[in-house]
């Protein structure tokens, strides 16, 4: 039955307007069938050719009516079937189903969310928008993307941004981060040897702390080291601290 009734929906989306001598059907009628067509064909080569996969589905029978290259190699031929079955195993609507946000009444352009697969240890990104389909319906057109190495790279980066700033936390050295001649970032070091609070810091530009007769090769290097230019990676200067007191 799922068979014949696939069979049944994909065969008028394939099959294109003709007619036989002494055939011909009424030229409104014909118009209209070839802009059904037109705009199908449209909309098709341009989800044929998006990478993720691509599902459309009637928001009120969760009937899918459309899958892409990409989905149909993934879960195979599930045009006729209900979404929520064919694209998750599910045997009634997903509780995160996007069409009451996308067709409720405060309606949203768009509406996505994460889900992680159980079953293939998977993590997905899932895109909808309501479109309006060739024959005047309103449907769900659904994006999915596989984000697993994104979600890889991102945790990865939270542990190494971790690690770094328990180095930065536990240094016995001022480390400071200056952006755009302010301090944006200075670990707890940084107001003990310059004997500024960090609120005092946050509000100077890093030049106020340094020596009168330091600051001129202090600027000139920085400067040269925003515009790229070759510095080195190491030089001395003093500061003055809130205390007023000259240190290398």
């Amino acid at each position: 039955m799922a068979g014949r009734q696939k069979r049944e929906e994909r065969k008028p989306l394939m099959r294109k307007a003709s007619a036989g001598p002494g055939h011909a059907p009424k030229r409104r009628g014909r118009t209209e069938e070839s802009d059904v067509v037109a705009a199908r064909d449209e909309l098709f080569a341009i989800l044929e050719g998006i990478a993720d996969a691509v599902s459309v589905s009637d928001p009120e029978t969760y009937e899918l009516l459309y899958a892409n290259a990409a989905l149909r190699a993934r879960v195979g031929d599930v045009v006729g079937e209900k979404c929520y079955f064919a694209l998750r195993g599910r045997g009634s609507p997903c509780s995160f189903c996007s069409n009451p946000q996308l067709f409720g009444r405060n309606r949203e352009a768009s509406s996505t969310h994460e889900y992680f697969d159980t079953e293939k240890r998977r993590w997905y990104e899932y895109v909808g928008r309501a479109i309006p389909w060739p024959d005047g319906r309103e449907v769900r057109l659904e994006i999915t993307r596989d984000i697993t190495e994104r979600k890889r790279i991102a945790e990865e980066f939270e542990k190494s941004a971790e690690k770094y700033r328990q180095v930065l936390l536990h240094a016995q050295e001022a480390i400071v981060v200056v952006r755009d001649g302010l301090f944006c970032f200075m670990n707890p070091k940084a107001p003990e040897i310059t004997g500024y609070s960090s609120e005092d810091l946050q509000s100077s530009t890093f030049t106020d702390i340094v020596h009168p007769d330091d600051r001129l090769l202090v600027t000139e290097r920085y400067a040269r080291r925003m515009r790229g230019e070759a510095v080195p990676n190491n030089h001395n200067f003093r500061i003055v601290t809130g205390g007023g007191e000259t240190r290398w």
